[in-house]
Order: C-alpha cells, then structure tokens, then sequence
C-alpha cells in the first residue's frame, strides 16, 4: 500500500511539475487524486456565484430605476460572465480527460481574455464619462483597482498561455487569472462584516479568504507544499493590493485622476 501511495504521489508531482505527456497518462493521474480532481471546476462555479452574489444588488437597483447603466457596461458584463463559464466549462473538460477539445477552445479563451481586457477599459472610461469630477467623486478610488486589475490580468493569462504544457503552472495561473476578475463583486459585497482595516485591504481580504485560501489548502492536500504558481500568483495580487490601498487616499493620485477624468470628458 506505501508503494502504491508513493507511486500515485510522485505521478502527481511530475503532472504538476512538468509537461503533460500525453492526454490518457493526465487523466489516469487525474482519476487517482479523487474528489480533488474537480476542484478548478469547482472553483470556477464558486466565482459564478460570487458574481452573482456581488452584482446582483446593482441589477436589482437598476431594474427598479435608481441609477442608469449604459448599454456598453451590460456588454462588459456579458464578457465577464462569459469569461467565467468558459474557464469552469475548460476545467471540466480537463477534468474528464478531454484535453483534445480543451486545447481547441483555447483559441476562444484567448479571444476572450483580449475582449475582456478591451472591455475593462472601456467601461471604465463609459464610466466615467457619465459624471463630472466633482458630481462622483467616489469613482476615483474604484479606477485604481480597475488599473491593478488590468495590469496583474494580462500577466496571469499570458503566463498561463506559456506553461499550457507543464498542467501544475497552467491550471493555477488560469485561476489566478479568474481570482482577480471576481475581486469586482468582492469589492460590492457590503453585506459582509466590516472589519475596519485601511485602505483597500478590507475588500482584498475577501479574495484572500474566498479564492486564495481554498487554492492554498488544495495545494496543501493535494502536493504537501504550495505550488510556486500558487505562491507567485498570490504574492503578485497582495502586491497590487499593496499600490492600491499606498495610493488610496493620496492627494496626488486623486488630482491625477481627476485631470484625467477631466481630459476623457
């Protein structure tokens, strides 16, 4: 029995480790891993439903009249939501063994992810178009998570493109990538306590325990060690977190971000 545990772990290694052989030898190590093998899936529609749960107010405030959405923004939430089914769709058919299809979709993730960053961009700039300075002031600290966001996106998604061969470091950085979109309905969560930290770091905390945690403790189970992609992805979002809130309640971003604003009107 210790020989084949230790047979089945060091199988386990090498997939997390290296390159994918061939789809059959994936799928028997994915097999033997139990429960843990849906976990990316699972993941995915875990941040389904914390879209869900993060926007729904907003619709529910809107259908009743309280605020206007632009017809553009109801496009970026399209994508966004796209870019969620299509990640969790992606991890089930891994999961299955499907890596020949997998592959296929990649050249849509790939659209998507360049659709998703575009749309970003402009629905903040939709965004901000709408109102003068001084009329939403509140938008200032929200466009500095917008800016992480497309920054540390872009990065997950071409790193995890790179290492489409090596399973452990592609997986974790299309995660990652996934995590840093979600922070968005995080971000309109107020219904979750309030624990009075500074800065930015009360709504990054929500990421760390809803997305980070369960990737740390699969790493954990599953390897007896966290993953480097793990690590480096995460060090990479508490860092932004970092920017973020250094700049929060700087005067100089917020006269920066105001003539910017000014200038995009």
């Amino acid at each position: 029995m210790q020989a084949d545990g230790w047979k089945t772990a060091t199988t386990t290694e090498a997939l997390e480790t290296g390159p994918v052989p061939a789809p059959h030898a994936a799928f028997t190590a994915s097999r033997r891993t139990g429960p843990a093998r849906h976990f990316f899936a699972g993941i995915g529609v875990w941040c389904i439903l914390l879209a869900i749960a993060g926007f729904v107010p907003s619709f529910q405030a809107y259908f009743a009249g309280e605020f206007h959405i632009p017809p553009i923004v109801h496009v970026h939430a399209a994508i966004m939501m796209g870019w969620l089914v299509l990640y969790t769709a992606q991890a089930g058919l891994a999961t299955r063994g499907n890596l020949r299809r997998h592959r296929r979709m990649g050249w849509l993730a790939t659209g998507l992810a360049a659709a998703v960053w575009i749309s970003m961009g402009v629905a903040t700039v939709t965004a901000l178009q709408q109102y003068a300075p001084d009329e939403a002031p509140f938008l200032v600290k929200p466009l500095l998570i917008q800016l992480g966001t497309m920054a540390v996106f872009p990065m997950f998604f071409i790193g995890a493109v790179l290492a489409r061969r090596q399973a452990g470091w592609h997986k974790r950085l299309m995660a990652l990538a996934t995590f840093v979109l979600v922070q968005a309905a995080l971000d309109r969560m107020h219904w979750l306590p309030d624990l009075g930290l500074p800065g930015f770091w009360e709504t990054g905390l929500r990421g760390y325990v809803l997305l980070l945690l369960p990737l740390f403790a699969f790493d954990l189970s599953t390897l007896r060690r966290i993953h480097p992609a793990t690590l480096i992805g995460a060090g990479l979002i508490i860092a932004m977190h970092g920017v973020v809130s250094f700049y929060w309640a700087d005067d100089g971003w917020n006269q920066l971000a105001r003539h910017v604003w000014m200038w995009l009107r």
